[in-house]
């Protein structure tokens, strides 16, 4: 398939005129509620809440020298401060370690369950949002039954994907743990708090943390709208989007960087809106559902992104054009 140009500024502008079709043009507040509904299911995982946290401790007073804390003068002394602290804790679970292991196990049970309810009702959202803004229609029960399958197959890959992400992080918490706290606890002579290994930990955290939003960016900026497209599922999507990704490659990489950009500043749009409301627009926001609506806007913009720079590449990844047959260089729909 031949390369084609592709424009982020054209494809940005495209998708806020689209969203200023469908909430503005006319304005319809029953509309709103309605797709604000499919925005906050889809957003169910993304913790879309603008809600800052403010500190109530400071009393306004001024302390002497004498009455400030002496701080410690080295990691190391943190450290062992902190373990210090720690111990009545230790002490404690060691003689309950049984009846804390059981409610742990149904802790983790109780929040398995809820988490796979979540991560369902989100994915089945992602696909009803996406079909409404298609087809600039504000509809709950079409595409949560047009849509079934589809949802269902994010569902599986996003409990699959979340799994791995689980394990692997509390393997680096566990490696963490090993490196820089264990050889303390377990009697070390002579034990130096590892500053520069830490330090080399949070720099490899940060670079799969970067890994990681930039996996579930392309998930639902572009395999999110193939599978729909296409009406295939998120296994075969992700082989015709990283078909797509060798193509252009730094397409997607500025894409995801204009998203970091993108996001920063609506971040501080909202930011400034709940300032200028004196907090009550954060109030607001924090209410589930209420903010969904409130920020719909925003989600439906989001929203329209990737599919205007999908439909740059080709009639075949347009979300507006009727599908054609994929010819012998693209991967046939399974």
């Amino acid at each position: 398939m031949e390369k084609r140009p592709t424009n982020l500024i054209e494809a940005t502008t495209n998708a806020f005129d689209g969203m200023k079709r469908i909430l503005f043009q006319p304005f319809d507040l029953a509309r709103w509620f309605v797709i604000g509904f499919t925005a906050w299911l889809a957003q169910l995982l993304s913790g879309s809440s603008s809600m800052p946290s403010f500190s109530s401790d400071y009393s306004g007073s001024s302390a002497s020298a004498e009455e400030v804390p002496e701080l410690p003068a080295s990691p190391q002394e943190v450290v062992e401060s902190g373990l210090e602290s720690l111990q009545p804790a230790i002490d404690w679970y060691e003689q309950n370690k049984m009846m804390v292991i059981s409610l742990g196990v149904v802790g983790a049970l109780i929040v398995m369950i809820i988490a796979g309810l979540l991560i369902w009702l989100s994915s089945r959202g992602k696909f009803m949002l996406l079909d409404n803004v298609v087809h600039n229609r504000a509809e709950i029960a079409i595409p949560w039954r047009s849509q079934a399958a589809a949802g269902w197959s994010l569902f599986w890959w996003n409990a699959a994907f979340s799994i791995v992400s689980l394990v692997a992080g509390l393997a680096f918490v566990a490696g963490v743990f090993y490196l820089t706290l264990w050889p303390h606890l377990s009697g070390a002579e002579n034990w130096q708090f590892p500053i520069f290994q830490l330090i080399s930990l949070v720099l490899v955290f940060l670079l799969f943390a970067l890994i990681y939003s930039y996996i579930m960016n392309m998930l639902e900026s572009f395999v999110i709208p193939i599978m729909y497209k296409r009406g295939i599922g998120v296994m075969a999507a992700w082989g015709v989007f990283l078909k797509l990704h060798r193509q252009y490659f730094w397409t997607f990489i500025l894409y995801f960087l204009w998203l970091m950009v993108l996001g920063i500043a609506l971040g501080l749009a909202v930011m400034l809106f709940g300032v200028v409301t004196c907090c009550l627009g954060f109030i607001v926001m924090a209410i589930p559902y209420v903010g969904a609506v409130l920020l719909l806007p925003i989600s439906v913009w989001m929203r329209l992104l990737g599919p205007e720079l999908l439909r740059q590449i080709g009639p075949e990844y347009d979300l507006w054009e009727s599908y054609q047959q994929p010819t012998d260089d693209q991967p046939p729909a399974s």
